[in-house]
């Protein structure tokens, strides 16, 4: 039942992403095939570092989810959606601001012959307000590492038809954590490219969880209805993380087009337990506005 998404592999990814960047600090980046000199980067971050971008996104991917609300059965299915984002960067500090809002149609995993109705539609909505300052620069400014506070806010709104008036159940969470970037710049084929990899991870703040469906404890021990039952969680009780990496390649503007692979995971057992993760591919336009 959902052991393929526990805490432990939570864990595992996060010790994960600490190997893949460590590499980037033992190695010297070969001056012939990554160092960028001012003639053929009059663009990029080693001579400009002050720069903005407005982003946009197209998601495809597939998403993964147990809810004991409304089923004890796993159900998984096809995820689309749109990501936004804004990303300014100065010499030493890096604002990043992004949204990731996809839809899914989900079925579940066994019996589905059976329960041909018993489908869940997703809304699945991740926002995140990151202010990273440079922790590690190479003499040339082709790598750069940022590190710093994070404010995430997650909502995943799941709506099962064949349960009437108890269709709805909300996941809500709002909570600061750290988030930590990596960036290497490198020129191949005379074309300039950049490779990333970002870790966000709330730590502390509030969850919002239904006892039963929709209902909250309020109604549960007949007290006055109230809309919210906010909990407070942490990164033990609610772990939340969204992992991205990916290639970018700018264009002769100097806007860039990326690809890259991002992964969320959440797990928050409140009275009935909910485990979700989504993976998707993500084509994203980066406008330069500065």
């Amino acid at each position: 039942m959902f052991k393929s998404l526990s805490f432990a592999h939570v864990l595992l990814s996060i010790a994960l992403f600490g190997i893949c960047i460590c590499p980037a600090y033992a190695q010297d980046v070969p001056s012939t095939i990554t160092e960028i000199s001012a003639a053929n980067n009059l663009l990029g971050l080693a001579t400009k570092p002050h720069q903005t971008f407005l982003s946009a996104g197209l998601l495809l991917g597939s998403g993964v989810q147990q809810d004991a609300v409304h089923s004890p059965i796993r159900h998984n299915g096809f995820m689309g959606g749109v990501v936004l984002g804004l990303r300014a960067y100065s010499r030493d500090i890096l604002v990043q601001l992004t949204s990731t809002n996809a839809v899914g149609l989900l079925a579940p995993e066994v019996g589905q012959s059976r329960n041909r109705a018993a489908g869940i539609t997703t809304v699945h909505s991740n926002s995140a307000l990151s202010l990273a300052f440079n922790a590690y620069t190479s003499e040339d400014r082709t790598t750069r590492f940022f590190t710093g506070p994070l404010l995430n806010t997650m909502l995943n709104l799941k709506i099962n038809n064949t349960f009437g008036n108890s269709a709805l159940a909300t996941d809500i969470h709002l909570a600061l954590g750290g988030t930590a970037r990596i960036e290497q710049d490198f020129a191949f084929w005379g074309k300039q490219w950049r490779a990333s990899s970002e870790l966000n991870l709330p730590l502390v703040g509030f969850a919002q969880r239904p006892y039963y469906s929709t209902a909250s404890r309020s109604i549960v021990a007949n007290e006055t209805l109230t809309l919210f039952d906010l909990q407070p969680v942490s990164i033990f009780t609610f772990p939340n993380l969204t992992w991205t990496t990916g290639l970018e390649f700018m264009l002769g503007t100097g806007n860039w087009l990326e690809l890259s692979y991002q992964w969320n995971f959440y797990d928050y057992t409140y009275f009935n337990r909910v485990q979700a993760a989504r993976h998707g591919v993500v084509l994203s336009l980066h406008v330069r506005l500065e």
